[in-house]
């Protein structure tokens, strides 16, 4: 998240406001941002609003979303969801790398490999190939 130049915390991927439970999140000036594990932000020790967030029942339901641009998700169609700071935890300063990126990291990583053998048994059939011409030649 970022604090846009109206004040408003919005998300770095596309420029999108945070929500919280009383609409779009404006933040005060001040220096100490806190966010506490029920997503309540704190300003200098002042509440400022609690990040409004969505818990699936299930993992099925994530399959009525549909990506934006990739970071940022929308629900097709209303469903059913698990509402209090119980059901989550939100952290302040870690970085969770999305699952898209982890899968094409490993995918390049196998294709790397996968590459590297289709060389190397290139250069071992030319090889093959040029030492029997010689033999045949004798």
């Amino acid at each position: 998240f970022y604090i846009d130049a109206n004040r408003r915390l919005a998300t770095i991927a596309g420029n999108f406001p945070v929500m919280g439970e009383g609409g779009e999140i404006f933040m005060p000036p001040g220096d100490d941002i806190q966010i506490v594990r029920s997503g309540a932000i704190y300003v200098d020790g002042q509440f400022v609003d609690r990040i409004k967030a969505v818990v699936f029942r299930s993992f099925k339901q994530m399959a009525n979303m549909e990506s934006i641009n990739g970071f940022v998700w929308v629900l097709n169609e209303p469903i059913d969801t698990l509402d209090g700071p119980e059901h989550y935890a939100m952290l302040q300063g870690h970085l969770e790398q999305a699952n898209v990126l982890k899968a094409i990291n490993g995918d390049i990583a196998m294709a790397k490999n996968s590459y590297d053998f289709t060389a190397k048994s290139a250069h071992l059939i030319n090889s093959v190939i040029k030492n029997s011409s010689s033999l045949m030649g004798q």
